[in-house]
């Protein structure tokens, strides 16, 4: 109830004594607060004594983001420097690699080169080998161009490489061709080498062969089966003797290319004794003979009555004469 719109007494004592209520409760808790100062005081007190370690972790704490700003700025800097540094040992080993390959390079052609004037054709065939397995772009590349040529070798290195590998390869060709009438083989390339080879280990095949032809007559009832053998087994002591001298000359696999090379002479071989065995043993007419004759044994008419001893006149070849 309001006071100032009250037009009743009793509304104007109601208002009063609400107002005097109010009055009361506002008297308890101001007394109430002054009764409670000194604890106030003690609490402004030790809020006040705050102010000062709260300065100083703040001080503090500006002090420890500048340090950590400027660690962080150093290891960025640090950081940079090591992959910078990284990146020049990078290089470097790089550059040591292309250096070392080069000297390499180099070394093996001087010694490919004073091998050959000294006609150790094995020698210069490991050296050969050694200067091709230097990568292109190396023996291509600007350095080499300049740190390889010498007085003695003064062409580009892969020119060097290329004119010594031919005439390396042309020796080996000649030598390798009286090698083989000798039988004793040697080897420089892998591709030429084995296709050499395989002219070379296919000649004692037909050397025995022809020997056996030789010594034995083709009517013989065992020539033909005698001259198989003797192939096939001159072709398994191919393979057994040279298998070694192949893998370590022309490199492991290689042998493969030799052995089908024996096999297609083989089957060459083979197909001449066929076809002499064929005409020599008359083999169609006995075929057609075969195929045409009759057997009194199998025939009802013929058959041997009981107490008679059965006649059997067979117009077929005879078995044991197929292969004579």
């Amino acid at each position: 109830m309001n006071a100032r719109t009250a037009t009743r007494i009793e509304d104007v004592l109601a208002a009063l004594s609400k107002s005097e209520a109010e009055e009361s409760e506002l008297s308890h808790s101001l007394a109430e607060i002054i009764a409670d100062r000194d604890r106030i005081r003690t609490a402004l007190a030790r809020l006040e004594n705050l102010v000062p370690v709260l300065d100083s972790l703040v001080q503090r704490g500006e002090k420890l983001n500048d340090n950590v700003g400027r660690t962080a700025e150093t290891a960025e800097r640090v950081g940079a420097g090591v992959r910078g540094l990284e990146r020049v040992m990078g290089r470097v080993r790089i550059a040591a690699e292309r250096v070392g390959q080069v000297a390499d390079a180099k070394a093996s052609l001087a010694a490919l080169q004073s091998a050959m004037e000294q006609r150790d054709w094995e020698t210069a065939a490991r050296h050969c080998a050694r200067a091709m397995a230097v990568p292109k772009e190396v023996m291509e590349g600007p350095f080499a161009q300049v740190a390889i040529p010498s007085t003695d070798l003064p062409d580009p290195p892969t020119q060097t490489l290329a004119d010594a590998r031919t005439a390396l390869l042309g020796v080996f060709r000649k030598e390798f061709d009286a090698a083989a009438i000798a039988r004793d083989p040697v080897a420089i390339s892998s591709k030429t080498g084995t296709s050499a080879r395989q002219r070379y280990d296919t000649r004692p095949g037909h050397s025995r062969l022809d020997s056996l032809i030789l010594g034995t007559k083709a009517s013989s009832p065992i020539y033909y089966t005698a001259a198989l053998t003797a192939l096939y087994e001159s072709v398994a002591g191919l393979i057994d003797q040279h298998q070694p001298v192949v893998e370590k000359y022309y490199g492991s696999g290689n042998m493969h290319t030799v052995v089908a090379r024996l096999l297609r002479e083989c089957d060459r071989v083979v197909n001449g004794l066929y076809d002499g065995w064929e005409e020599e043993r008359d083999i169609s007419r006995k075929l057609a003979d075969a195929r045409t004759a009759t057997f009194q044994a199998l025939v009802p008419s013929a058959r041997a009555k009981p107490g008679q001893t059965p006649i059997v006149e067979d117009s077929g070849p005879d078995p044991r004469e197929i292969d004579r």
